[in-house]
């Protein structure tokens, strides 16, 4: 997946997969960074498990800041369980996550 900023005729990549920018796209945070809005992106590991990575916008690319890991049951609920940050500072972010679940799971992306 790539993200990109336009200015005027120009573009930029802000978000690659070289900068481990990978999977689909599962929310769109209300808090963001640099005036760009914080990212969340999943991957599918089985029927009812998946990954979460949480991105920040740094003020030059899209970084990974936390992982999660989402859990599905019977009745189609998901449990998050919040894994690790690259930064201690952004423990907020991936509680953020754990926290949002209706909101990320339900929310239409615009």
């Amino acid at each position: 997946m790539w993200v990109l900023r336009f200015r005027g005729d120009k573009f930029s990549l802000i978000a690659t997969p070289q900068l481990r920018f990978n999977g689909w796209l599962y929310a769109i945070q209300e808090t963001s960074s640099h005036g760009f809005r914080d990212l969340v992106l999943g991957w599918h590991m089985s029927a009812r498990e998946g990954g979460l990575t949480y991105f920040r916008f740094d003020g030059t690319s899209y970084q990974a800041v936390g992982q999660a890991t989402y859990l599905s049951d019977d009745d189609g609920s998901e449990k998050i369980i919040v894994g690790f940050t690259y930064l201690h500072n952004y423990k907020a972010s991936c509680t953020q996550i754990a926290q949002s679940v209706p909101s990320l799971t339900r929310k239409p992306v615009t």
